[in-house]
């Protein structure tokens, strides 16, 4: 797995066989925690594998599941929208509550099984 040439991507190497170019920019611009990613391409030319591939790793403490890198690889625009949706909802004030046994159910039906290991 290394940074791919074009910003904010990944190219992945699956255990499995396979081999997948990911965007990231979707992520690093919507959550905070990816904020140094967006702000330096060297920091984010330097991920590393993490521990047993579960995940990838910067420095500064950020990391992203190997589940999330194969979503986005595989399927990952019905999880965007998702995402988006819900981020919209929230901005226009229509999220009231927060059921957070609903979000994951439906982190679920949408990965539906996917185990990569990267």
């Amino acid at each position: 797995m290394v940074a791919d040439a074009a910003p904010l991507t990944l190219r992945i190497a699956w255990e499995h066989g396979g081999e997948s170019r990911v965007d990231l920019s979707g992520f690093v611009q919507t959550f905070r925690i990816y904020a140094p990613l967006r702000q330096s391409p060297e920091l984010f030319g330097r991920v590393q594998p993490g521990a047993f591939g579960a995940d990838v790793v910067w420095s500064e403490g950020i990391d992203m599941s190997a589940d999330t890198l194969w979503r986005l690889a595989h399927g990952g625009a019905d999880l965007k929208a998702e995402i988006d949706k819900g981020l919209a909802e929230l901005a226009a004030g229509r999220i009231t509550t927060f059921d957070k046994d609903a979000i994951i159910a439906r982190g679920k039906e949408l990965s539906a099984a996917r185990k990569p290991v990267v």
